[in-house]
């Protein structure tokens, strides 16, 4: 099941301890149930620019793991993760899941481990952890260490707006689905009209002189964890501002076809894709 993310050949699965392709020397560390692959090299050489900017956004997302926790999605009684939950349950594929960005998480509230349909669980996150419940992949959604056509079901759990590079995030999906298998979405629509971009300019400009400095740049929270924006950032943990139009076209040119879509607030927009070649 397992592929080099350097020349995709076949990795194998009996290994504990630090390895090396046989074949390009890329680099690994296995032990039971748990691959870390050398992502970063890989996504600094092809995106450099960009992979410096989601690796500060990224940084930031640990330390809201670790000292934000009331916003964590592992929380299965939260309405909206049991909203996702339910979405899933009706248009997933079954079989083999791999969770994209499944963080720190043992057992994310919006998978269903007990569900029958389902045969085994990977997640996979750049953020170094092995507690998931499952194969944990450290590795990041760009360069899978998976074959192709070895799962049923992609799941991007509000993390489809965190990843380096949007288009080759897309593809890797599709070759990692078996043909008719499913991506099941979880976003935010960030879009707004011209009349709503410019009331939200002018909150938060009067929002600064409030507080006395740019809430632009540093986000203030109530147990004293700040966290800072980086140039090209538009928040402490995003490079862009997601919409649901953009995700659709995105995996629309690349080989999906939209299957159903649920926006229950601007927080909450369900879409499940169909790989269709």
């Amino acid at each position: 099941m397992l592929q080099c993310i350097g020349c995709s050949s076949a990795l194998p699965v009996d290994v504990k301890g630090d390895a090396e392709c046989s074949k390009c020397g890329e680099k690994y560390s296995f032990s039971e149930n748990y691959v870390r692959s050398n992502f970063d090299k890989k996504l600094f050489d092809n995106y450099r620019k960009d992979y410096l900017l989601n690796k500060v956004l990224n940084n930031n997302g640990y330390i809201s793991y670790q000292f934000l926790q009331e916003g964590s999605i592992s929380l299965p009684d939260r309405d909206d993760v049991a909203g996702f939950r339910a979405f899933l349950g009706s248009n997933s594929a079954g079989g083999v899941i791999l969770d994209v960005g499944c963080g720190v998480m043992a057992r994310p509230g919006y998978l269903d481990f007990d569900n029958v349909k389902y045969t085994k669980f990977i997640g996979l996150d750049p953020i170094d952890d092995d507690s998931f419940v499952g194969l944990r992949l450290v590795a990041c959604s760009e360069y899978i260490p998976l074959v192709s056509s070895a799962v049923d079901t992609v799941v991007f759990a509000t993390s489809m707006d965190h990843v380096c590079n949007l288009k080759k995030t897309v593809a890797e999906s599709n070759r990692v689905l078996k043909k008719g298998g499913r991506v099941v979405v979880w976003m935010s629509d960030r879009s707004m009209s011209f009349t709503q971009w410019c009331k939200d300019w002018l909150r938060r400009r009067l929002n600064s002189w409030k507080k006395g400095y740019s809430v632009d740049k540093y986000y203030v929270y109530p147990n004293w964890t700040v966290l800072g924006v980086p140039p090209g950032g538009v928040d402490p943990f995003h490079s862009f501002f997601e919409t649901p139009e953009k995700i659709i076209k995105l995996f629309s040119k690349g080989g999906f076809k939209l299957v159903q879509s649920e926006s229950k607030s601007k927080m909450e927009v369900f879409l499940s894709f169909e790989k269709m070649q």
